[in-house]
């Protein structure tokens, strides 16, 4: 019974190393932006002490139902309210995408899974 305790954990192990993405991560950064950087492109600018993010500046790929605005930048979330602005600090879970490239390049993405606060 020990043995098949242990494959079965074993198992479960090596399945929860798989994936594209690396372990959930919380970040937190302040918001920012630029409406002229191809087309409109955000960014959170990491809190290197209170992120386990490594990396100074990431550009987040929003939960569904979030979206950025510019010109003021700011972060609105699915109901439509403001949820941060330029310069706001904005708490996060998700995790970094290396495999993922986008027009801004203004750092790696962060696939973002969860905005604190707003559940």
């Amino acid at each position: 019974m020990r043995t098949v305790s242990l494959i079965v954990l074993l198992a479960l192990w090596v399945a929860a190393c798989g994936g594209a993405a690396e372990p959930t991560a919380d970040l937190v950064g302040t918001l920012g932006g630029d409406a002229q950087l191809e087309g409109g492109c955000a960014w959170l600018d990491v809190d290197v002490g209170r992120s386990t993010v490594e990396a100074d500046r990431v550009q987040p790929s929003w939960p569904q139902g979030y979206r950025v605005e510019f010109e003021p930048v700011r972060l609105v979330g699915p109901d439509g309210q403001v949820v941060a602005e330029a310069g706001d600090l904005v708490m996060v879970d998700g995790a970094l995408r290396p495999d993922v490239v986008t027009v801004c390049m203004v750092g790696p993405v962060f696939d973002a899974t969860r905005i604190h606060g707003e559940d």
